[in-house]
This record gives C-alpha cells, sequence and structure tokens, in this order.
C-alpha cells in the first residue's frame, strides 16, 4: 500500500479531536452567521466599498471571511478532511484490514462510529 495520507488515525485518536473538532466548528459557523447577516452578495459588497475600495461593511466581511480562513487550517493541520462545513461532516484517514478508508464522523455524534471507503461519501457509511 503506497500511503495517500501523511496521517492516519485510529478510533481512539480520532474521538479525541471530537470536542477541538467540535469548538472550531462552532467557531466557523458562528463567523458565518455574522457574514449572512451583513449580506453577503457581490451587490452588497459593491454597495458597501467606499470610494476607495473600502468601507466599513466591507472591512467587517473581510475579517469575518479570515476567521473562518484560519479555523479551517486549524481543522487542516490537524490531518482530517473536512467534507461539508455546515453539516459538520469531518473524515478521519485510516487504515482498515490493510486498506486506507476513512472514519467518519458528523457533528453532535459522541463517538466515531462509522467509516467509509474513500470513494464514497456519507451515505457509503458503515458501522465500525
Amino acid at each position: 500500500m503506497t500511503p495517500k495520507f501523511n496521517k492516519y488515525f485510529t478510533v481512539d485518536q480520532a474521538a479525541k479531536l471530537i470536542p477541538t473538532l467540535t469548538a472550531l466548528l462552532d467557531r466557523i459557523k458562528e463567523a458565518q452567521t455574522g457574514l449572512g447577516h451583513i449580506a453577503v452578495r457581490a451587490e452588497a459588497i459593491h454597495n458597501a466599498a467606499g470610494g476607495n475600495g473600502g468601507g466599513e461593511k466591507s472591512t467587517e466581511i473581510l475579517e469575518r471571511s479570515a476567521v473562518v480562513a484560519k479555523y479551517l487550517q486549524q481543522i487542516n493541520e490537524l490531518g482530517v478532511q473536512i467534507k461539508d462545513i455546515d453539516a459538520g461532516l469531518i473524515d478521519f484517514p485510516h487504515v482498515r484490514a490493510g486498506r486506507e478508508v476513512f472514519l467518519c464522523w458528523k457533528k453532535g455524534e459522541k463517538d466515531i462510529a462509522f467509516w467509509h471507503e474513500l470513494n464514497e461519501g456519507f451515505k457509503g457509511r458503515q458501522p465500525l
């Protein structure tokens, strides 16, 4: 097996990350909610920009976007893959029966209880 990932997780290692991932996903959602309240449509951004390309609302949009990017980077640095931000779907590279698969976790689940093949997603989840 030629490794496709830099890091692999056991079920226990993945489970220990659940509190950290939950907190990061909550922070992302909070920052995105703020973006939604600012009306992140191209027209709203254009209207918010001042004559010199700045403006209070456009600055806030950029700041909140940077916050989201920072938290996504922190998740990536853990060695996991975020598959759906809104649903809170996270995949953990894992070796099962000698082949690479993903452990699959969804925000709100208390444990790591599912896995799926690399080419399948949430619908292909199988119990451990």
